[in-house]
């Protein structure tokens, strides 16, 4: 990974949340570049830092007994890496791999545990975004 970079934060679950805790939070991030091929996290592997993808694409992958991969899901700026620890998982679900070229901040888990009890909108962030939408019946 590259040493800090200084790029626009454009990941929506950051931009969802208030002034002040966006604040709070670009103190404690380190931007990195995302290449493709990059791991991530491997399967089970406990996560270290919570990934906010600004550009580029990551992907979860499931592993077959044949040594094939199939995405579960991919994720890009309108999400985080680090859901399951949210729910109580420690590690990842899948080989997290990023797909596509890109840039993401990365946060500790302590200092996510931190903002989210500091600011009500961090938690309520992070939770709509591991919530799936419905659609609207027209």
């Amino acid at each position: 990974m590259s040493e800090q970079l200084r790029l626009p934060t454009t990941n929506r679950v950051l931009l969802s949340t208030r002034v002040e805790a966006q604040e709070f939070l670009a103190a404690r991030f380190t931007m990195r570049e995302l290449t493709a091929g990059d791991v991530l996290y491997e399967e089970y592997q406990s996560f270290d830092h919570a990934i906010f993808p600004h550009r580029g694409v990551i992907s979860l992958l499931a592993r077959m007994e044949d040594g094939r991969t199939v995405e579960k899901a991919s994720l890009g700026n309108e999400g985080f890496l680090g859901f399951t620890y949210l729910m109580g998982g420690m590690g990842a679900i899948g080989l997290t791999v990023v797909q596509i070229d890109g840039y993401a901040s990365f946060l500790r888990m302590s200092d996510l545990d931190e903002a989210m009890d500091t600011f009500v909108c961090v938690r309520d962030a992070m939770r709509c975004s591991t919530i799936p939408r419905r659609r609207s019946r027209s």
